[in-house]
């Protein structure tokens, strides 16, 4: 009887135990429901978001800070989770609504490159998609179980939404809108300088025009730049700029005629912009004059100072760091004594 009753305690032990664990299996997998579900929203102490550097499915590298200026949604992800790819219509929604003031950026921490990829593809999604497999995810400190989290993160980089489990359009629509009305986009490109190789050249003889252009907004903008030769228009460059950056571009120009020319550069307004003041940029007067073959500083004279400047480019070919092709006065690649004598019958003419 002794035996029979330690084998019913030890039997009733283990089906105690083993009920245990299945309720503890079932609530856990109730919590994940509920949270899913409902979604849990957890205080926002507004904290800079931690910045990361991460390489996309397709192999493209990008970090958050890239996107500092603008409206990020990060969406942390499992690719088994239903509630995932529950969610992936509704960020759909706003992407489209949204365009280039949201970002999102779907990151999973447990799935596989391929697995994502086919993940991507099954669900249609066109914005960014990476697996963290750094470690980033847990600098955000997320509470178990976090998939799917969503976190929006405003132009300074702040963290100002956090929210654990299936969250709909509407809501995330809301936030989104707060944020923008908050940080409203602006919208303001400038041309900062114009400036040209040289100012006084030959007619016929081509040039080149530095254009340095900034966007001066909060958010990233495409625009046009359009060099004009007093009411010609030299050429058009497209700029796509991202906010408080700058770029310089170059324009080449060859007067046909002897004369003085104004150089101006503009920005095309871009939507939204109010303020037009810096959008043109005056250089002011650039000369061509009369083509003398050996005038090569264009002073207007064949004179001494010409013939130093072959002189240091004597027996240079283009292989060299002297070498000077207005030197090469005869165009046979060697600057030689036949150079020097076509300056020599030149000497002393003006324009």
């Amino acid at each position: 009887m002794e035996f029979s009753s330690i084998t019913y305690k030890s039997q009733f032990e283990i089906v105690l135990l083993g009920g245990t664990a299945r309720m503890e299996r079932a609530f856990a997998l109730l919590t994940c429901m509920i949270v899913a579900f409902l979604g849990v929203g957890f205080a926002v102490a507004q904290d800079i978001a931690p910045d990361f550097t991460l390489t996309d499915i397709d192999g493209v590298e990008f970090s958050l800070s890239d996107y500092r200026n603008g409206i990020v949604l990060l969406n942390f992800i499992s690719c088994p989770c239903r509630f995932c790819v529950a969610e992936i219509p509704h960020l759909r929604s706003l992407y489209e609504e949204f365009g280039e003031d949201l970002t999102i950026m779907s990151i999973s921490d447990s799935d596989s490159v391929e697995t994502l990829r086919e993940f991507k593809q099954e669900n249609n999604i066109d914005w960014i998609v990476s697996r963290d497999d750094i470690g980033y995810t847990e600098s955000y400190d997320l509470p178990f179980p976090y998939h799917p989290t969503i976190i929006l993160i405003d132009r300074e980089g702040v963290i100002r939404y956090e929210r654990v489990g299936f969250v709909d359009k509407f809501v995330l629509r809301s936030e989104v809108i707060k944020l923008l009305q908050e940080f409203p986009a602006v919208n303001d490109v400038a041309v900062s300088d114009v400036r040209p190789q040289r100012v006084v050249m030959p007619n016929n003889t081509s040039t080149s025009i530095n254009v340095t252009v900034e966007n001066q907004g909060n958010v990233g903008v495409a625009f046009n730049v359009i060099l004009h030769c007093n009411l010609t228009q030299i050429g058009t460059q497209e700029v796509i700029l991202d906010a408080g950056l700058s770029t310089v571009l170059t324009f080449h120009w060859a007067p046909t005629l002897v004369g003085t020319y104004t150089l101006w550069a503009e920005a095309s307004q871009v939507p939204g912009e109010v303020n037009l003041t810096n959008n043109l940029f005056v250089f002011g007067n650039i000369t061509a004059q009369a083509f003398l073959p050996a005038d090569l500083n264009y002073d207007g004279i064949v004179n001494v100072l010409d013939f130093s400047i072959v002189a240091v480019a004597f027996g240079c070919t283009p292989e060299d760091l002297d070498w000077n092709e207005m030197a090469d006065l005869n165009n046979d690649l060697i600057i030689n004594i036949l150079d020097i004598s076509i300056a020599a019958t030149e000497f002393g003419k003006t324009v």
